[in-house]
């Protein structure tokens, strides 16, 4: 597996430490990919939220815009 090296500050280190062992992350690696995938979710499960309501929308008056 390739790794790759990231710069963060002391204080983020701490943050990050925090979260890893409250998440219950074994590694920064592994805490990192569970925070980007709930990010990622978030994003794709709000996109298109109205999917399909072309389908059976009608309007009440055909003369309104």
């Amino acid at each position: 597996m390739e790794a790759k090296t990231i710069t963060v500050t002391f204080k983020t280190h701490k943050e990050l430490e925090s979260l890893k062992e409250s998440m219950g992350a074994s590694s920064f690696d592994q805490l990192l990919s569970q925070l980007a995938e709930e990010k990622i979710q978030v994003r794709q499960s709000m996109f298109g939220a109205a999917k399909g309501l072309r389908e059976s929308f009608s309007r009440d008056r055909k003369d309104r815009i």
